[in-house]
């Protein structure tokens, strides 16, 4: 029951999707937890313990001298264009509200924090997943999760391919973070060590495959990502090379047994529309021998020249002149953001993102095996390069309010694990 409660703190926050009166769903997920911590005084104890780590407490507040930084660039421009802030300041609104629910987290948690923090994420996606397969195959279910979005967003369903997800954002940012939840899913098996194949990862992983189908292709990147973390981990070469195998095995034989047993009408919808979105470049090297999708050939075309000054100092301008678009019609990230605050405001950015980074980095330089040490240091290198990667197609770094929180969330349970002295200092059944 508590786990299921933890799951369900942290799906609220990481998918924020729109809630009837409360409005939004990290507000409901900070209500329930200002609920416990009324049943349970003694955990306010932990709550101030864990706000109170500078690891912790150094994210919102980094976080929040980027968003003072922010308006100098169209002040100096004198473009006053702020809309950039609005974005900001809902990622400080959802960090501040993660760190709130965290503590309940770690009083809950199994006797691995790491492990079990990894397997809440894995679990808050898997369900996220089911509720986008359940949402293509019946119609009054989708329009059930269309209600707990906003309007425009249900409206752009792509024929009943997108917008299926109980999210408020259920498009690039959704499948930006599914293909981090793969490199944390490997990551996640990884640890289990000889559990990797095992009927339930191997149903959580298929299902989170179908899931990313709606999500976007942006989250098949990721698997690309958890596989060099396999491949690269200080394993045996024989193990590294049966997990591959096994694992493309059991995924296309899971998938294949799915898509038979579909009924007719739901069959045509997956070969006929579903398929051809999600492997667009596949049927487009197969019809026309090159490997591009719409996406791609739209992105080749939101970087383009600029001056030298533009790229040093930006142009002041997030938004179009008329505010009904982007600036410069470019939603690519190191784009967006070289346009609005130039070079030394990228730099900033990554400031900011690293302080996720460098404690866990640091800690995990001092654990005792090698190859510990290495497993931990690859985990991390591979998901920044992730991040740098999808980066280039939209803004991620410094920015996708649900990795942030995912990072956070993972950061926090590594630290708890191998660093921090025991935050938890109330077992989980004391009143």
């Amino acid at each position: 029951m508590k786990h299921s409660y933890n799951v369900l703190l942290v799906f609220l926050v990481i998918f924020n999707f729109k809630i009837p009166v409360i409005q939004y769903s990290a507000v409901f997920a900070c209500m329930l937890s200002t609920v416990t911590y009324a049943r349970h005084p003694k955990y306010i104890a932990v709550l101030k313990k864990t706000a109170s780590k500078k690891y912790i407490a150094a994210v919102p507040l980094t976080l929040l001298g980027l968003i003072l930084l922010l308006p100098l660039s169209p002040i100096l421009h004198q473009t006053y264009d702020f809309a950039i802030l609005k974005p900001y300041f809902l990622q400080l609104i959802l960090i501040c509200i993660t760190i709130y629910i965290l503590p309940i987290l770690i009083i809950n948690a199994e006797e691995n924090i790491f492990l079990y923090f990894l397997k809440i994420i894995v679990t808050v996606f898997f369900i996220q997943s089911l509720i986008e397969i359940f949402a293509f195959m019946l119609p009054p279910f989708a329009n059930l999760v269309h209600f707990f979005q906003k309007s425009e967003i249900a409206e752009m369903n792509m024929g009943g391919l997108r917008a299926l997800a109980l999210t408020g954002n259920p498009f690039f940012s959704l499948s930006a973070s599914f293909g981090l939840l793969y490199i944390i899913l490997f990551k996640y098996f990884q640890e289990q060590g000889h559990r990797i194949f095992s009927l339930s990862n191997v149903g959580v992983f298929a299902v989170c495959v179908i899931g990313t189908f709606f999500a976007g292709r942006t989250g098949f990147i990721g698997i690309l990502f958890g596989l060099a973390l396999l491949i690269f981990s200080a394993r045996s070469i024989y193990f590294k090379l049966g997990s591959i195998v096994k694992i493309f095995s059991i995924l296309t034989i899971a998938i294949g047994i799915i898509i038979l047993l579909l009924p007719a009408e739901i069959y045509d919808l997956v070969v006929d529309k579903l398929l051809p979105f999600a492997f667009e470049f596949v049927y487009s090297y197969i019809e026309g021998g090159t490997v591009t999708t719409t996406s791609t050939d739209a992105l080749s075309n939101m970087y383009f020249p600029i001056s030298i000054q533009t790229f040093i100092l930006g142009d002041g301008r997030y938004m179009d002149f008329n505010g009904s678009g982007y600036y410069m019609s470019t939603d690519a990230g190191y784009m967006r953001q070289i346009l609005f605050f130039g070079v030394f405001g990228i730099l900033a950015m990554f400031i900011y993102q690293m302080v996720y980074f460098v404690k866990p980095v640091l800690v995990a330089l001092n654990r005792r095996l090698l190859s510990q040490r290495y497993n931990d240091l690859l985990f991390f290198l591979i998901v920044f390069a992730y991040m740098l990667l999808v980066h280039y197609k939209g803004e991620v770094i410094g920015f996708l309010p649900e990795i942030q929180i995912m990072l956070l969330i993972m950061f926090t349970g590594y630290l708890s694990q191998y660093y921090f002295s025991p935050i938890a200092k109330y077992p989980a059944n004391e009143e």
